[in-house]
């Protein structure tokens, strides 16, 4: 069976929010990193630990980030193509870069199967047209062949994630056929909150950061929005909790308000999917509510089953 690069790196996405590092795993890669980087003389604020913890050994040394964002390309590691999958990717890729005078050495593919489709040019689209029409994953018309998609990627992930997928993403827009695959795998791979829900975090974000003397340029809320819980200490939590319980997500006590969560996620994301997620985490452990707070926020992105 033959693959569409530009489309099967879609899927890898959904539901692929590795397990975050406990405190005491957490703490001992810090110690680590801040006797590395003075060795080094790295700069403080060098993101190279933090691209590293989570598998990115990007070329560049540098974190790959996304709207300002840990992508999932970054976070890879637990799950990744089987070895037939990845034969017949690099079969038909191999096919389209000759046919479409592309280096053999480009590394067009194993940007498009792990979600990066910042090559936005003509060719590029060209070339992610070719591997959709080569499988069989879209007509000349550019109609997505669903059960195509679904079929291949099921012996490596879950079925039913995909399908939602495909269904959410299958009636792309765009005059020529390249236009269509590019906008059928950019929309699924670019997740993200709407205007809306960004303006009410940003609200309550400005808030909690004046009130806990959080810096204006903190990155906290970038972080905590997309699932990196990687700062934890006492004030880090505070603001989760500050967050959690001005948008109406938490009482006081700590319990989880469930419902409020699944309405204000809704309008971008499935509802079905968020419900799960939460009726999942609905009971954090933790000695203090901040502790709650903080286990429930990390068990939400490692047990979600969309992207954010």
């Amino acid at each position: 069976m033959r693959v569409a690069t530009g489309v099967v790196m879609v899927f890898v996405l959904c539901g692929l929010c590795m397990a975050e590092y406990s405190e005491k795993q957490q703490a001992a890669l810090n110690d680590v990193a801040t006797k590395c980087k003075k060795k080094l003389d790295l700069p403080e604020d060098s993101d190279i630990p933090k691209a590293v913890q989570y598998g990115d050994f990007a070329e560049n040394g540098d974190l790959k980030k996304q709207n300002g964002k840990l992508t999932p390309f970054t976070r890879k590691i637990q799950a990744d193509y089987n070895d037939f999958q990845k034969e017949t990717i690099t079969m038909n890729a191999d096919i389209c870069k000759k046919e479409l005078d592309i280096p053999a050495e480009s590394k067009i593919q194993q940007m498009a199967m792990y979600g990066d489709l910042s090559r936005d040019d003509k060719k590029s689209k060209q070339y992610y047209s070719c591997m959709m029409l080569k499988m069989g994953f879209m007509e000349q018309d550019g109609a997505i062949n669903g059960p195509e998609i679904v079929e291949f990627m099921a012996p490596q992930y879950d079925r039913n994630a995909v399908t939602t997928v495909v269904d959410t993403c299958k009636s792309p827009e765009g005059k020529l056929i390249q236009d269509k695959a590019y906008a059928f795998a950019h929309f699924c791979c670019q997740a993200d909150y709407n205007d809306s829900q960004k303006e009410t975090i940003n609200k309550y974000s400005d808030i909690c950061k004046k009130e806990l003397d959080f810096p204006e340029d903190s990155k906290i809320l970038q972080m905590a929005m997309y699932g990196d819980l990687s700062l934890n200490d006492d004030k880090s939590k505070q603001f989760y909790a500050c967050m959690l319980m001005k948008m109406g997500f938490v009482e006081q006590d700590g319990t989880i308000n469930g419902q409020e969560i699944v309405e204000f996620m809704a309008p971008q994301f499935d509802r079905e999917a968020v419900a799960s997620a939460v009726e999942t985490c609905k009971n954090p452990e933790g000695e203090l509510v901040n502790d709650k707070i903080y286990a429930f926020g990390q068990c939400f992105f490692t047990k979600k089953t969309f992207e954010i």
